[in-house]
């Protein structure tokens, strides 16, 4: 058996030169892909920021009339800044988040509120599969999918997974907006 490690040279891009060194152990381990997207936010602690963003959570909900008995998904909705708002005032939550350490903290703060009408579970915005279609009156990302790779990916599934009648509500940064823009 080899002990040790190997360097591997990666292509540069951008100008950026790049050499990997793996455990030889670990690399049975690496079969599967990995979604760069998944691995960048289960990198940090994106709770942390998202501290600092809990009364515009509670505004927003506000703001766009949550109320009880609505069915609302919350995609990219990290550790519930806007889905435990829209749960207080009585809707029926779903938050749905690439990274399952947002997805475990979202669980931990809706149990220690005693939230049953809020749960959160891992998935991808490009694909909302298994989720039915024509499922939820409100679907809101605010600040989540903006960071999707496929946009155009997001946003059919959004549509598809609103029923007919309900409302999207997507909060993106300016730079996202023009990059969103040229895809429509």
């Amino acid at each position: 058996m080899l002990v040790g490690r190997e360097p591997a040279r990666v292509p540069a891009r951008r100008g950026i030169d790049v050499t990997l060194t793996v455990p030889f152990a670990e690399l049975d381990t690496m079969s599967t892909p990995v979604n760069p997207n998944k691995a960048l936010w289960e990198k940090g602690d994106f709770t942390r920021i998202a501290q600092s963003m809990r009364e515009s959570g509670e505004a927003l909900v506000q703001r766009i009339g949550v109320s009880k008995g609505l069915k609302v998904l919350d995609l990219g909705c990290g550790d519930g800044t806007t889905a435990i708002p829209a749960a207080k005032r009585g809707a029926d939550v779903l938050g749905v988040d690439i990274a399952s350490n947002l997805v475990a903290a979202g669980n931990r703060r809706a149990g220690e509120l005693g939230l049953g009408n809020c749960r959160f579970q891992e998935g991808d915005a490009t694909n909302l599969h298994p989720l039915p279609d024509q499922a939820f009156d409100l679907v809101v990302s605010i600040f989540g999918a903006m960071f999707a790779p496929k946009p155009f990916d997001v946003a059919k599934e959004m549509v598809r997974v609103t029923r007919p009648g309900g409302r999207i509500v997507v909060a993106i940064g300016s730079r996202v907006i023009r990059r969103w823009s040229r895809r429509f």
